[in-house]
C-alpha cells in the first residue's frame, strides 16, 4: 500500500523501493511486479518496465494490468 501512495505523490524512486521490498518479501506477488513496471515505465526504464510485466504475467497470466503496461511498453519501443 506504501508503494502505491508514493506513486500517486509522484515519488517514484520511494514507490519503486516500497514495491521492490514487497517483491523480496514475497516473490510470488504479481501485483507488486506490476506496480513497480508502472513505476519504472514513468522513469522511463522500458526494458526492466517489460521484465516486471513479463514476471507479472508468468505469475498470474490473468493480471489485466500487466498486459496493459507491456502492451504500454511494447508500443514505447516501436514494437506495435
Amino acid at each position: 500500500v506504501l508503494g502505491l501512495v508514493q506513486k500517486e505523490q509522484g515519488k517514484l524512486d520511494a514507490a519503486n523501493q516500497s514495491f521492490s521490498r514487497s517483491i523480496a518479501l514475497d516473490p510470488s506477488y504479481s501485483a507488486a511486479y506490476v506496480n513497480r513496471g508502472l513505476v519504472v515505465l514513468k522513469q522511463g526504464n522500458v526494458p526492466s518496465a517489460i521484465s516486471d510485466f513479463e514476471e507479472a504475467l508468468r505469475l498470474r497470466s490473468s493480471n489485466s494490468t500487466a498486459h496493459y503496461g507491456l502492451g504500454v511498453a511494447y508500443t514505447r519501443l516501436g514494437q506495435l
